[in-house]
């Protein structure tokens, strides 16, 4: 008799835990991510240059641009998880949000991973994240950067 009682009792467990680890697992811990189109501009950053602004372009699929919390947007380094700039501003144009980075901060940050990278010219990903309806997103795109007073003749 014993043993007829503890199958249900275990099979109830074994239940209760795939319930309770499963919603944990959905929990809003667990939030899903968005991809956005991100372009940045310009293309190539020129490290010698005086520029304002890098420019990000956000567009994100399926979305309102206009639901973006651009107050909490950051330009990031996938390689270095301590950088990250926030925006100087930011303006809807068409149907993608302009967001404007204050170029000196993005530049000297750039001018120590070409170091590190030991060339005068070398590509990066950069990655813009933030959040769309409370939902997160995340978009990259690849930019090269140069030190042309590197260059060698």
């Amino acid at each position: 008799m014993k043993r007829m009682k503890s199958k249900p009792l275990l099979i109830v467990l074994a239940f209760s835990a795939i319930i309770l680890f499963g919603f944990q697992a959905l929990g809003p811990g667990r939030a899903f991510t968005v991809t956005a189109t991100v372009d940045i501009k310009p293309d190539t950053i020129n490290l010698n240059t005086h520029g304002r602004w890098i420019t990000a372009y956000i567009s994100i699929e399926g979305y309102n641009i206009s639901d973006i919390d651009r107050i909490n947007l950051l330009l990031k380094d996938p390689l270095d998880s301590n950088w990250q700039v926030s925006p100087e501003w930011s303006n809807i144009e068409s149907d993608k949000l302009m967001v404007k980075f204050d170029s000196s901060l993005v530049i000297e940050h750039l001018w120590e991973r070409l170091w590190h990278m030991g060339g005068n010219r070398n590509s990066i990903e950069l990655t813009v994240d933030g959040f769309v309806n409370g939902t997160p997103f995340e978009g990259s795109d690849i930019v090269t950067i140069m030190d042309p007073m590197a260059a060698e003749p």
